[in-house]
């Protein structure tokens, strides 16, 4: 294994660690026999022994030969080829990636602080971490990062425009124009001179990377990009993958040797958490940098179960082999329900308080033991207290699961950034813990998703069931205390509630939540209090509630929203201003009645957005649309306005795919011509106009959810912001606006 080093003084070594990665196989004698015939003609050492080892949840060890192959780069391809011939064998620790295993061998984790014992031709004889990855006082390592962006207009250049390019490093920036020799020479000198450790980009993965290659070999000019001379450049190819309901496209990958190619554009984690949340992410799950942050975290919470399991000793299987129980109908309907959720109360309310559970999913994992070898146990199935509520399911009481050994220290850790981030002063140091906190938040999440996921490998859908019974049960717990205590239930959704006691103060919800921690088991918080609230309405019907759509003011003078074009990616950047300049009116107004009062103002500020628009002057940053391909663009049947954008980037030459974003003008939404209807963004020129009408009509709908529960209409919010009649505008009384849909 190549393991790349940075000294205490300052040097970057290569340097290669001897490693011999393992893999398991339950067969029969015959079966054996073959294998050892494969195994014998293979052209690296490879070593066997018999040993005993268990599966998860047994409670016998099976005999398993072990297979070690003492030259790492040929594991894969030997694993496969013994898995082709031997398909009625069971095959263990074949697919888990050998970066990871190594960190797993070692007890290492990624820019971890080490000693190490290197010879002079760089062979490490000893490393060891000096750190732990549960550390949280630990700094950033020393590392350079050079930045490298396009400068191209288009919101992705993938699909058109000319790109200059733009280099950034220690706060200078650059930018390298001229014909393409001269790019690739200058950033080439850059490379060698600077000798970064990061390359940060924008579209690096799909556009500038490639390119600069292409631009290289073609004009057969050096390129450093990567550090290491003995490794080429890994790439990976564009795909589309299914994630919670949605088509996902990932851009596929460019990754170094030597150094960390990380893109902003190509990385959930970079975008949600920033670097300190992808280094906090690679640090425990024991994924190489440039992998966490090109893939999903459910990955990263995989990475951990495996690690808790080669700790443990046990096998990990090739391919899932629990399958679910079967179910009748009724059973279905029962047992898989999910969260609980009540309607909220459609109006704006004053003076509320939020409760919410600390990371209530996992934190039921751990409490109740749930894991798929403790759900339905032999031992404990005649036990009344390991019953889960309202299903036939049971949880072990005897043996603590995988998955919780695995949570269980990413609940503590988190709980510590999160005091760590209240006692902070610096504030630096607070978004640092922020973003470290937030990491091991989406761990957290995810691990609840990949319990039940079909694909995961320590995954059971009753072990899921099981988690969602709790939640709903500690759900109904909570608003009993609360209602109790004389507290209004306005809203609650699987594991946060809003409440409402006339005179209730802080202190008063501070100590309702200690009663509920001490009733339930699990920790709850009070997330604020608002000094008003909106539970907004649905649009189709005023009095139908929409759970997660809502705006609240707390009384520290933040919103939080939820669920509405402010919130949304394919909202206009106009129509988003013109809703966050909306909300900034009203949350002038601290109570019920000043809230009325803002109405006014609130209407003048869609009526000049209005008029921005009837007068032409709106932009394409503007008034762009992003919006994401749900399949295939040639399998598309229906002429939406998503699919003409894409219809015509394809007649460009551009390469798209399910789960590509496109980005385009509506110019006349309603043409019979289905081409005339949008542009894409990217073929936008000079001669290019905007449907006024089809964006007056987003624009609208943006301001009638905030304003609808405060009793305007949509044909008085038309009429009132009409920018050609002023006269109908000066007509409207406050007053008039002052039902609300409280019922």
């Amino acid at each position: 294994m190549v393991v790349w080093l940075l000294g205490e003084d300052g040097r970057r070594i290569r340097a290669v660690d001897p490693f011999v990665p393992t893999c398991y196989l339950a067969a029969p004698p015959s079966i054996r026999e073959q294998v050892f015939r494969l195994l014998r003609r293979a052209s690296c050492r490879i070593g066997t022994r018999e040993v005993e080892r268990y599966e998860l949840g047994a409670l016998r060890p099976i005999p398993v030969l072990e297979v070690s192959v003492h030259a790492p780069a040929q594991f894969s391809s030997l694993t496969q080829q013994l898995i082709r011939s031997c398909p009625d064998a069971q095959f263990f620790h074949v697919d888990v990636s050998l970066p990871q295993r190594y960190f797993y061998d070692r007890e290492l984790f990624p820019l971890a602080h080490c000693e190490v014992d290197i010879t002079a031709e760089g062979r490490l004889q000893s490393i060891q971490a000096l750190e732990s990855p549960w550390d949280t006082d630990y700094g950033f390592p020393p590392l350079t990062i050079l930045e490298l962006s396009p400068d191209n207009p288009s919101p992705n250049p993938n699909h058109g425009g000319c790109s200059s390019l733009v280099v950034r490093m220690d706060g200078e920036e650059r930018l390298l124009e001229g014909d393409d020799a001269d790019v690739i020479q200058r950033l080439n000198q850059l490379l060698v001179r600077e000798d970064p450790d990061i390359l940060l980009t924008d579209w690096g993965d799909s556009y500038l990377l490639p390119r600069l290659m292409t631009m290289a070999n073609q004009l057969r000019l050096p390129l450093a990009l990567n550090r290491d001379r003995h490794r080429s450049i890994g790439a990976r190819k564009p795909h589309s993958y299914f994630s919670y309901g949605r088509i996902l496209s990932h851009a596929g990958a460019r990754t170094l040797s030597g150094r960390l190619h990380l893109d902003r554009h190509n990385s959930f984690a970079l975008a949600e958490m920033g670097l300190a949340g992808l280094i906090e992410q690679a640090r425990v799950t024991k994924v190489d940098l440039q992998q966490m942050a090109r893939t999903t975290t459910g990955t990263g919470i995989t990475s951990m179960q495996l690690e808790t399991a080669c700790r443990d000793g046990l096998l990990i299987p090739y391919r899932k082999q629990e399958p679910e129980a079967f179910k009748s109908t009724l059973e279905l309907l029962h047992t898989d329900q999910g969260g609980l959720v009540f309607a909220p109360i459609v109006g704006y309310h004053e003076q509320v308080g939020e409760l919410d559970f600390s990371s209530m999913y996992p934190s039921i994992m751990v409490r109740f033991n749930i894991s798929p070898e403790t759900v339905n146990c032999r031992c404990c199935r005649h036990d009344p207290t390991a019953r889960v509520p309202e299903i036939g399911h049971h949880t072990c009481r005897h043996h603590e699961g995988l998955v919780p050994r695995t949570l269980a220290p990413l609940l503590d850790k988190r709980a510590r950034y999160k005091r760590l981030m209240a006692a902070a002063t610096q504030p630096a140091a607070r978004v640092v813990f922020n973003q470290r906190q937030t990491a091991l938040k989406w761990l957290l999440v995810v691990s609840f998703g990949y319990l039940g996921y079909k694909n995961a490998r320590f995954g059971r859908i009753e072990a899921h069931e099981s988690v969602t019974a709790y939640s709903r049960d500690l759900l109904l717990q909570a608003k009993e205390v609360a209602e109790r205590q004389g507290y209004r239930l306005l809203h609650a959704i699987v594991d946060s509630l809003w409440l409402v006691k006339p005179g209730a103060v802080r202190t008063d919800y501070d100590s309702l939540a200690q009663t509920i921690t001490e009733r339930t088991g699990l920790s709850i918080g009070v997330e604020g209090l608002y000094q008003w609230i909106g539970f907004l309405p649905s649009r189709v019907n005023p009095l139908m509630p929409v759970p997660n759509q809502f705006v609240g003011l707390f009384d520290h003078g933040a919103m939080k929203i939820r669920g509405i074009e402010i919130r949304r990616s394919d909202a206009p950047l106009l129509v988003k201003r013109a809703q966050a300049e909306v909300l900034h009116r009203l949350s002038e107004g601290r109570t019920l009645a000043e809230l009325r009062e803002q109405i006014p103002q609130a209407l003048e500020i869609i009526r000049t957005y209005r008029r921005h628009l009837l007068e032409g002057l709106a932009t394409v940053e503007e008034l762009a649309i992003t919006k994401s391909l749900s399949k295939e663009p040639q399998a598309y049947r229906h002429q939406t306005l998503s699919m003409i954008a894409a219809q015509e980037l394809l007649a460009r030459g551009v390469r798209l795919q399910a789960g590509d974003t496109v980005h385009y003008i509506m110019t006349d939404a309603d043409a019979a011509c289905p081409s005339d209807r949008v542009r894409a963004v990217a073929g936008i020129d000079g001669t290019w106009s905007y449907d006024v009408s089809a964006y007056d009509n987003l624009l609208l709908k943006a301001a009638l959810v905030l304003l609808m529960p405060l009793g305007v209409t949509a044909t008085s919010l038309n009429e009132s912001t009409d920018p050609t009649n002023r006269a109908v505008y000066d007509s409207i009384d406050s007053k008039q606006a002052s039902l609300s849909w409280d019922v």
